[in-house]
């Protein structure tokens, strides 16, 4: 007896879920004679699948969360694998998708006004200063700073 490929399962999947109306085979024989199994081995593997689960929603929704992130991270994950995966988390951006990021007039003379208040200070630091770099605010890290 053969054991199912991860591949045949998920187009057994899919074909649970599919509305019979439209599906390309139809039933369950069909189905068998198409992937080359038996009509028990189908029966046994869609049964397997629509078996109640014994956990509560929260647990069934963190095992469809690991399954996404196996499935994504397989070497052999597909495009949509990962897409599905990085969608679910928040982290996927459709190529076509712009980000934009709409500022107030309140909020650009807020951030003008804190630039001057900056350079007044640092002005006001400097004064008196004939050479070298404040400390308190350089842009630069201490350590490829240098007093000149």
């Amino acid at each position: 007896m053969r054991h199912l490929k991860q591949k045949e399962l998920k187009f057994i999947q899919e074909w649970v879920v599919t509305p019979v109306e439209e599906r390309e085979f139809k039933t369950q024989t069909a189905l068998a004679e198409h992937l080359g199994y038996s009509t028990k081995t189908i029966s046994t593997t869609i049964s397997k699948l629509k078996e109640p689960d014994d956990l509560d929603e929260e647990g069934q929704i963190r095992r469809f969360k690991q399954k996404l992130y196996q499935d994504a991270m397989k070497p052999t994950a597909t495009g949509k694998d990962k897409e599905l995966y990085g969608r679910s988390r928040g982290i996927y951006i459709d190529r076509m998708e712009q980000l934009i990021k709409v500022v107030s007039a309140d909020e650009i003379a807020r951030s003008e006004l804190e630039a001057e208040r900056r350079v007044r200070e640092l002005r006001t630091r400097m004064e008196g200063r004939t050479e070298g770099v404040s400390e308190e605010l350089s842009l630069l890290p201490k350590e490829i700073r240098e007093d000149k």
